[in-house]
């Protein structure tokens, strides 16, 4: 948005660049930044935070910011992991497979949801989400046992507590919704897991009694642990802004003014 400020600002002053104008012309500037401010978050920029707890036998890797819709129940899941069944997906089929690392980075590309650093109101407007997806892996201290996908091999084992935990959602710093998601795995007939895939997501449907807006900074907060507290702490901050044609509204109206200002 620094760009687009700059850009804009900067046309604008061409239409008041007269010598006896130029006052005026920073008056012009200054308004058009100030509704850039008003209506743009103060931190309009994507940024996944992974912090480290204890001494994890798994990492979290692949995860990304996206918009995708949340209907049909289920279906977002099954394109992105079309490897892995989802009970909502009764056409969903568990397949052996590998590549776990950028298997949602394959999916975001198969489907064209799309990975933003800002997100518009619609984005965010149900049935539409943002969402954050990873894969959570093991990592060399993780045991050998078996999975789905291999005989014996690195696993997340069930005996050390299959990764999971609550996750919050804030807006500006205050809660939009506490307890809106979890990762809980369910263990199956092997040692373990060969990876575990997670999107969690939010949108308008949860908003908060009383609010007046959906456009701020966002946080997505996940407490994810092991059996013995071991994991991470996983931050993603992202916002949401007026869509591009409230944008154009706005400046369009500056400019009217800036135009009117030059005749007196």
């Amino acid at each position: 948005m620094t760009t687009l400020s700059s850009t804009l600002i900067n046309r604008l002053t061409l239409l008041v660049d007269l010598p006896s104008r130029l006052t005026r012309a920073a008056i012009a500037a200054a308004s058009l930044t100030a509704i850039l401010s008003f209506a743009v978050p103060s931190n309009a920029q994507a940024a996944i935070v992974i912090t480290t707890v204890g001494t994890p036998k798994f990492d979290i890797v692949d995860a990304h910011l996206f918009t995708a819709p949340t209907v049909p129940d289920g279906a977002y899941a099954h394109a992105l992991f079309p490897d892995h069944y989802f009970p909502s997906v009764p056409t969903s089929v568990r397949v052996v497979h590998s590549g776990y690392d950028t298997e949602l980075s394959t999916g975001l590309t198969n489907t064209g949801y799309q990975e933003k650093s800002v997100f518009t109101v619609s984005d965010f407007s149900d049935p539409n989400a943002v969402m954050l997806g990873f894969v959570m892996v093991p990592n060399a201290l993780a045991p050998l046992g078996s999975s789905f996908d291999f005989a014996n091999g690195p696993i997340l084992a069930v005996a050390d507590g299959l990764p999971s935990g609550p996750g919050d959602v804030y807006l500006n710093g205050n809660p939009y919704e506490l307890g809106a998601f979890g990762v809980g795995p369910r263990p199956d007939a092997f040692n373990g897991l060969s990876h575990i895939v997670g999107a969690v997501w939010e949108n308008s449907k949860y908003a908060p009694p009383g609010l007046t807006s959906l456009i701020g900074d966002y946080e997505y907060r996940l407490t994810i642990r092991d059996g013995s507290n071991n994991g991470y702490n996983v931050l993603g901050s992202f916002s949401v802004v007026p869509e591009p044609s409230s944008m154009l509204g706005l400046l369009g109206a500056t400019a009217l003014y800036c135009l009117r200002r030059r005749r007196i």
